[in-house]
């Protein structure tokens, strides 16, 4: 038996979290977003954060519009890159119309402001 071969663990033999699972399908079948391979390692340290304190938003990294996860809206940090947004267009709005929610200004979604608003949305209370 070829031991290298078997340190090669693919994304399918990883433990799936089925939030982060529902994530990423979001990611994959929505057409201006790209989904970022995750490892093993990272859907362990993903799932090691409680659902109801995850957080999905964008972070505007060399260039291109991050979607991460983070367990903090407070910090500003972009924990765990999982995917980018394609083409032109305002990433808030993308990553509303990705997760299929109704970010209007009527419903007050948490924003962070820097350079540009930022929108922090919790997957839990999304993805059922």
């Amino acid at each position: 038996m070829n031991l290298e071969a078997g340190q090669n663990i693919k994304e399918d033999y990883c433990v799936k979290n089925s939030l982060i699972e529902g994530l990423l399908n979001r990611i994959k079948v929505f057409s201006l977003a790209e989904p970022y391979e995750i490892t093993c390692s990272q859907y362990e340290e993903i799932s090691l954060i409680p659902k109801d304190s995850l957080f999905i938003s964008t972070k505007r990294i060399r260039g291109k519009d991050q979607i991460c996860l983070t367990d903090s809206q407070e910090s500003g940090n972009c924990t765990h890159k999982i995917g980018y947004f394609v083409g032109n267009g305002n990433s808030t709005y993308k990553l509303c119309e990705m997760m299929q929610a109704d970010c209007s200004l009527s419903d007050k979604p948490v924003l962070f402001t820097e350079t540009i608003e930022r929108l922090y949305l919790k997957p839990s209370t999304l993805i059922r």
